[in-house]
Order: C-alpha cells, then structure tokens, then sequence
C-alpha cells in the first residue's frame, strides 16, 4: 500500500512538473525597446543670451503614429498594424523633437527650446509616416514629416517644408528596421536644418 501511495505523489509531481513547463514555454516574449539616436553630436558651448529663440514643440502625429510601438505598413501602402513586444523608449514626436532641438543648437547655436517661451519663434512638425514599408524585394523604413517656422508674432509661416525619406533594410529583422530608422530620420533632420539655416530664418 505504501508503494502504491508513493507512485501515486510521484505521478502528481510529474503532472505538475510537465505543467509548470508548458506554462514557461508558452509565456509571451519579453518586450525590447529601441531609441532614435541620428547623430552623434559633438559637444557645443551653450549658445549666448543674445543667440535667437526657437522654440521646438513635441511633433503632432495622429492615430498609431503618435504611440510607442512600432509600426508597420502593408504592400497595399494603406493597411498598418503594430508590432507586439518591440516598442521605441518614447513615441516618435518627443523623439522627433528632441532631436530637431538638438541639432538646431549643434549646427546653428540657436537657443533651440522644447518649452513654450515668450518671443520666441516656434518650429512645429507634424508626423505623416513613421513605419516600415514591406516590398517586393526589400523592405524601407520610411519617415515623412511636414514642418512650419513661425515668426514670433502673427501665424504665418516664415518656411513650409515636406520631407520624406526612406532607407531600405539590411536584413529582414527588427533591429535593421530601428537601424534604417535612424539613418533616415538622421537625413530628415540634416536637410530641415539645412534649410533653416538657408533661409536665414533664426
């Protein structure tokens, strides 16, 4: 009878054991977050009270464009979905913002500001894509933004620009997809600045 019993609890614990191990293999993924850093800025001295004032708003972004996951497009160019488990360490227009900021006070020491201040002139930006787009052959990431420099007083844009870039993959994972990310968002920042320097706008 004591034989029978102890059989008996070792089935049990098999049982549980067997159950614990399903349960592991069927746990969701851990979620990995991913960072937009499109250049590599070299230190600058702060720009001098006298420099210009520039505030840079978080970006406006509508729908899933404006979240942290990262997205996706279809082949038909009008499907998106989000990716499960992978997502950016801030939604795109804080990203966005920081790094137009950023580059603004790098390349043209301007007093670049992501807080509202008085008499200053306000650059905003608006996300139209932020996604990768699946091909035929390769699959992009691809980055499409519109911008407007405001003058300090009144609402009519001193420039109006569109961009759009997009960088082909290098292999078909996650981490080449934030890898083309960063190298288009980097160009996308390069030719806004570009261009706000061109027009002597700050």
């Amino acid at each position: 009878m004591k034989g029978g019993v102890t059989a008996f609890r070792g089935a049990i614990i098999g049982a549980m054991a067997m159950l614990t191990g399903c349960g592991s293999l069927s746990s969701p993924p851990a979620d990995t977050f991913y960072r937009i850093a499109p250049m590599a800025m070299a230190e600058v001295p702060p720009p001098d009270a006298s420099a210009p004032l520039l505030f840079v708003p978080p970006f406006d972004a509508s729908g899933v464009h404006g979240e942290r996951a990262l997205v996706y497009v279809h082949g038909d160019d009008t499907t998106l979905e989000q990716y499960r488990y992978h997502f950016w360490i801030d939604s795109p227009r804080t990203m966005l913002q920081q790094g137009v900021a950023d580059a603004l006070r790098a390349r043209l020491g301007v007093q670049a500001v992501t807080e509202p201040v008085g008499h200053a002139r306000e650059l905003r930006g608006r996300i139209v894509r932020f996604e990768r787009r699946t091909g035929p052959e390769v699959d992009h990431a691809v980055i499409a933004i519109h911008v407007d420099l405001l003058g300090e007083r009144g609402r009519v844009p001193l420039m109006t620009r569109d961009y759009e870039v997009a960088v082909a993959l290098d292999d078909d994972s996650v981490a080449g997809f934030v890898a083309a990310m960063n190298a288009a968002v980097g160009e996308v920042i390069a030719r806004l600045v570009e261009d706000v320097a061109s027009r002597g706008a700050v």
